[in-house]
């Protein structure tokens, strides 16, 4: 019942044209004008309701401020003042009137209203106040808004704005925010902005002058987020937005516990009602609905009534939706009713026609339902008064009387600098200074956001704001000030403009030097002079009036002077200022001299004139002097040159030095490609699920359980015989332990089984495992590094690749351990770009842990987010690297760096032999090119060249830029391309002197490109069992999709392995260590040998198994590895043991 209630709603109301035609074939097809008001319209109870009479429009336009949009505009709105006002209002006059709806922005609200584009308009109150002060209008209707508070429903015609904070902000009053940042929706909007300014000023505050910064955001939810997240001190908003803002980083709404509320106003009420939201302002008017003075008062009246009656003909058409969904009217098969209109008769037969009012019939009240509904709103109601608001703008500046016209008019403007208003007493700073006054605060505005900015755009204005022309300044001299500053035998010169602006005005000055004064008379400059004049600063530019004024001072006299200033012989309030004389500079005149009291260069005391210099009296003493000065100086010169040598060589050094280094490094990222530091342990696939969990590397060492390879060349031929290693990635899901609650080995075995089926391998005979828990020593931190450093190579090297990530909570943290966390995690990256340089994304599998899908393959996102490995989060780095000397980063550079060399090489090689039509190796597998064009594209991302190192000095957190790959890419490259053969360019270096290269050959053991890119090559000659598929096909990955489906299915009815003892691997024979070679003991070897095989562990001193390879004479077989020892093919006669006792 409750889907075919939800059918039905979703039929009624997908949009207010499709419910209007089901309303008129309800009622047998009519017009829509009649359908709405019928007969009942025109009986003996409604005939004073239409106005027969013409008018002069056929169309009336309503202008919606769209504040959040056109489109949300025409969705919330366009059913009220197109649909219902139409249907209504439209049909009472003689020739019915149509009424649209026109989405506005504040600037095409005031051009569409001066122009008459618009008739009516639904405004927010403040934007109504400013067309009602400058163009005229009549308020017709007040909104009835709906909020929901704590569960209670509440109908409110006013609103206020609220002043917030963060609960733990030192903010607590309004004289408080003196010098914080603050944040509003809009410079021109009301809740968020013009409520909380005049607050503002009502505490002696100026809202743009006394905080730090003003940022203007245009989205009220982006300042409560601001705020909540530390990006403003203080949040300006309407009431009701806090409680319906949404956290941006939970998509939750936001904990209003994490913010204080400024200043609240108690008893706040409407109509006796208590307000239900906390308001730091009074309440205003809420939205209303006006006309301009060009529309005919009938029609303003029939607006006024339809919109009215609006909430009644909602409240009946309420009840008729509710019928028609409980009856499933709109279902063609309806249970109850024949048909969707008899169902709809019915439920209009249950309402009383004509109802409340005469004039509702079923289809107007369906209609007014759906326009109340779209809009979000109660109804409408008699206007209220907007006076208040007047007095607000009005005192805030908004509104003012404009003294050339004589008419008020609302300051409105397309840029933030035309919308700054000065306290009295000030003035507004140039456009280019307010624009940039932030970033000259050090304050700029974040520029991915597009938020408006505005620091402190007001100066202090005086009489008269006097200033030096020439000197860099950004306000006028203030009372006792140093006003300027200027040497003996120089002028200074001075502006002054007239703030009062009075014709006439004689400026004179009058300078006190010592008991000297002398008074002087400024005169008239042209204002287009000193804007011209390139060496002055912005400020004084933008000071430049017609009432602006010059005089110029000038004194002998070192000191400071006293400057009063008489504007028509009265002093004005800022004067008097100070200006300070400095000695006049006589070096460019003469070697020691110097200035006089009166501003005269002459000699220095104990000096004798000679020519414009001046010397001492002893010409000897100057002769010593001159020549001990050569000689001190020929010694700093010559020290400099040994210095500057020195230096230079220890620089070249340094140079060679760090080109060791990166070849060096290039060498060794090479050969961690084809060496182990540690060798590589396996666990036989069957002992592996047998184990019952994840058990650790010691203990299947001691109970030989794991299976050593000890060199690449190993690894290669062991996969190369048909053998499939599954490499599990996974993250552990404790400190102390990989799995406690097993649900990762779970998801082991069941992707185990089908990789064992994707690739034909169903008696796990030749399939072996790694893990990093039972593959890498545990106990012994110095093994356990060098496995570690080994990780590369063993993850290049597996056959298959799965990510283990069911989720399951991890023990230690509260954090539930899953696939988004796994590929958090940087060695998860690490090991997956390992296996992925080498094979390609074709092997590459999710055990997710999911019941309908366990195990699939990864996608092109999942690839692409693994390539950024050092990326990836890091204990270490979590922990900053207290204690430690490096980040983990570092120390898969060279593996990383390695595998890229021979991927690039690899790829480059083949790439030739395809254009030279050699395809004896095979062709480049697509998804490794796809790999290669991806690391190209993404190389800065994936290849940092640094990183930012955090750790902790002297109690002190520092943060340095450290190198991580630097250029070694491109020199990975060039190193590559210098040779198809060349393994290693070293470089020669003398101690002083160039570089010679020298380039070693190839390896013969080398891989080559074919032998690297698995994905591209049959591994081995081995020959196989017809049921399996060798290890060349399933690296080519051509049907996995379809058998990872199958898969898939047979997971469904997986049970888990019951472990059981295996008495071959818990009580191994204790046999002495083979010694010498197969070969040395030929007299032991028939001629015509029978093959016996024999299990004999070889144990080293780690306990381990390790591979013993040779061949028997006789035979020329290669000896075979498993899991518990060697199988050695020998005569029957060798040992006299029966082998199947061992």
């Amino acid at each position: 019942m409750k889907s075919r209630q939800n059918t039905a709603q979703r039929w009624l109301f997908p949009s207010v044209n499709t419910f209007l035609l089901l309303l008129i074939s309800s009622v047998g097809g009519q017009d829509i004008s009649e359908s709405v008001f019928g007969d009942t319209v025109r009986d003996d109870q409604c005939k004073a309701l239409p106005y027969d009479l013409p008018v002069s429009q056929d169309v009336y336009t309503v202008g919606v401020l769209a504040i959040r949009g056109a489109p949300a505009a025409y969705k919330e709105f366009n059913t009220t003042f197109s649909d219902y006002l139409t249907a209504t209002a439209g049909q009472r006059f003689e020739k019915p009137v149509q009424f649209k709806m026109e989405p506005l922005n504040f600037i095409t609200l005031f051009s569409g209203t001066e122009s008459s584009e618009v008739d009516f308009f639904y405004v927010n109150p403040s934007a109504y106040s400013c067309i009602e002060s400058e163009f005229g209008a009549h308020s017709l209707v007040s909104q009835i808004s709906k909020r929901v508070v704590g569960g209670k429903e509440h109908h409110l015609t006013q609103f206020g704005g609220v002043i917030f904070t963060r609960a733990d902000s030192p903010i607590n009053n309004i004289e408080d925010i003196k010098g914080k940042s603050v944040a509003a929706a809009s410079i021109s909007g009301l809740g968020s902005g013009q409520m909380q300014f005049r607050k503002l000023m009502e505490n002696n505050l100026h809202y743009l002058n006394d905080p730090s910064q003003v940022v203007f955001t245009s989205n009220q939810g982006k300042v409560v987020n601001g705020v909540l997240y530390g990006d403003f001190d203080v949040g300006f908003v309407r009431t009701d937005q806090i409680e319906r803002t949404k956290d941006k980083k939970t998509g939750e709404l936001v904990d209003k516990s994490l913010l204080k509320i400024i200043d609240p106003v108690d008893g706040l009420e409407i109509d006796g009602e208590p307000f239900p939201f906390e308001s730091s302002t009074q309440l205003y008017a809420e939205w209303n609905v006006a006309s301009l003075n060009h529309v005919p008062n009938k029609v303003n009246l029939a607006v006024q009534e339809a919109l009215l009656a609006l909430r009644d003909h909602a409240d009946v058409g309420e009840i008729l939706n509710e019928c028609y969904v409980e009856n499933n009217c709109t279902s063609p098969d309806s249970d109850i009713y024949g048909s969707p209109e008899d169902c709809m008769e019915a439920c209009q037969a249950k309402v009383p026609f004509p109802t409340s009012r005469c004039d509702t019939t079923p289809a107007l009240a369906s209609l007014a339902y759906a326009a109340k509904k779209a809009g979000k709103y109660t109804g409408w109601r008699s206007t209220l008064t907007y006076m208040e608001l007047r007095n607000m703008q009005e005192e805030t500046g908004f509104i003012r009387k404009n003294h050339t016209t004589g008419a008020m008019q609302c300051i409105r403007s397309k840029n933030i600098y035309d919308a700054v208003v000065c306290p009295i007493g000030h003035f507004k700073k140039s456009e280019d200074d307010v624009i940039n006054g932030c970033a000259l605060a050090g304050t700029p505005c974040d520029s991915d956001t597009k938020f408006q900015c505005v620091c402190k755009p007001c100066v202090k204005a005086f009489d008269v704001n006097v200033f030096p022309r020439h000197e860099k300044t950004d306000e006028a001299c203030q009372k006792f000030s140093i006003c300027g500053r200027f040497r003996q035998r120089q002028e200074l010169v001075f502006l002054a403009t007239d703030n009062k602006e009075r014709e006439g005005m004689t400026l004179s000055v009058k300078m006190h030097v010592g008991e000297e004064s002398r008074v002087m008379m400024a005169e008239k400059v042209l204002p287009e002079a000193i804007i011209s004049d390139n060496s002055v600063s912005t400020f004084v530019k933008s000071q430049a009036t017609n009432y602006t004024q010059m005089f110029k001072v000038a004194s002998d006299r070192v000191g400071v002077m006293v400057m009063e200033v008489f504007a028509d012989g009265e002093q004005i309030p800022e004067s008097p200022f100070r200006v300070v004389v400095a000695p006049r500079d006589c070096s460019v005149i003469g070697a020691n001299r110097v200035p006089d009291i009166d501003g005269n260069c002459v000699c220095a005391p104990n000096t004798v004139e000679m020519g414009n210099d001046c010397a001492e009296p002893s010409q000897t003493t100057a002769l010593a002097l001159t020549i001990v000065g050569s000689i001190l100086g020929a010694l700093v010169i010559g020290f400099l040159i040994v210095f500057t040598v020195r230096r230079v060589r220890a620089i070249r050094k340094l140079q060679r030095d760090h080109e060791r280094k990166m070849l060096i490094t290039l060498d060794e990222a090479m050969r961690s490609t084809i060496n182990l530091d540690y060798p590589l342990h396996l666990v036989r696939a069957k002992t592996f699920l047998n184990g019952g969990r994840l058990r650790r590397h010691e203990l299947m060492r001691d109970e030989y359980k794991l299976f050593v390879l000890d060199t690449m060349s190993d690894v290669d031929r062991f996969i190369e015989e048909g053998k499939l290693v599954v490499f599990f990635s996974h993250q552990w899901t404790a400190f102390d332990a990989p799995d406690h609650t097993g649900e990762q080995f779970k998801s082991m075995i069941k992707a185990l089984q089908a990789i064992a089926t994707i690739k034909g391998y169903h008696d796990l005979e030749d399939v072996w495992v790694w893990v990093d828990y039972s593959c890498i020593p545990q106990s012994n931190s110095s093994t356990q590094a060098l496995a570690i450093r080994s990780l590369a190579p063993y993850a290049s090297s597996a056959c298959a690749f799965i990510v283990v990530a069911p989720p399951c909570q991890h023990k230690d943290l509260p954090t539930t351990c899953d696939m988004a966390t796994y590929q958090r995690r940087m060695w998860c990256r690490a090991e997956q770009v390992c296996y992925l340089m080498r094979n390609g994304p074709d092997n590459m599998y999710i055990a997710t842990g999911d019941e309908e899908e366990p195990f699939k393959k990864v996608d092109e996102e999942w690839f692409r987010e693994a390539l950024l490995v050092f990326h990836g989060e890091l204990t270490c780095c979590r922990l900053e690297h207290k204690g430690m000397q490096s980040c983990d980063r570092q120390s898969i550079v060279v593996p990383i760096l390695g595998l890229y060399g021979e991927l690039y090489r690899a790829t480059e090689e083949m790439l030739r032999r395809e254009i030279s039509g050699d395809t004896e190796t095979g062709f480049i597998n697509e998804s490794v090119r796809m790999f290669m064009k991806e690391i190209e594209a993404n190389q800065e991302e994936i290849f940092p060249r640094t990183f930012e190192f955090v750790t902790w000095r002297k109690k002190k957190k520092v943060i340095e830029t450290t190198l991580l790959f630097g250029d070694l890419v491109e020199r990975m490259r060039a190193h590559v391309d210098a040779g198809e053969d060349a393994v290693v360019s070293t470089r020669v270096f003398a101690d002083d002197g160039p570089a010679s290269d020298t380039i070693k050959k190839a390896d013969p053991k080398k891989r080559r490109s074919s032998e690297f890119l698995r994905s591209s090559v049959v591994h081995g000659n081995v020959t196989e069992p017809q049921n399996r598929r060798r290890s060349s096909d399933f690296l080519r990955g051509s049907d996995d999709d379809t058998v990872t489906s199958d898969a898939n299915e047979m997971l469904k009815d997986y049970k888990p392995f019951e472990p059981r003892l295996e008495t071959e691997y818990e009580k191994p024979v204790s046999f002495k260590p083979f010694s010498g070679t197969v070969n040395s003991h030929p007299s032991s070897i028939p001629t015509a040998p029978t093959r016996t095989t024999i299990e004999m562990p070889m144990i080293n001193e780690d306990k381990s198994m390790r591979n013993l390879t040779g061949y028997v004479a006789a035979t020329k077989e290669p000896l075979h590895a498993h899991s518990s020892g060697i199988i050695v093919p020998v005569p029957e006669d060798t040992f006299p043991v029966n082998p199947k006792s061992i």
